[in-house]
């Protein structure tokens, strides 16, 4: 499947945003995505689907203040 992840194609095997993540980054407990322009809460990841073309934004958590 073809995905755009932060602007870059890529070739990835995966339906669900939980794989997806698990390819893409061992510590999935500080991101935060978009599909499509749209946040996905994490609490959705395990049956969030993404499709051909998607456009994924991955953003990584920072603490600060």
């Amino acid at each position: 499947m073809n995905l755009i992840i932060n602007g870059e194609s890529r070739q990835l095997d995966c339906h669900k945003v939980t794989d997806l993540v698990a390819q893409l980054s061992p510590n999935s407990q500080a991101l935060a995505l978009a599909i499509n322009g749209t946040v996905v809460p994490k609490t959705q990841w395990s049956h969030r689907t993404v499709s051909d073309g998607d456009k994924i934004d991955l953003f990584s958590v920072i603490a600060g203040g």
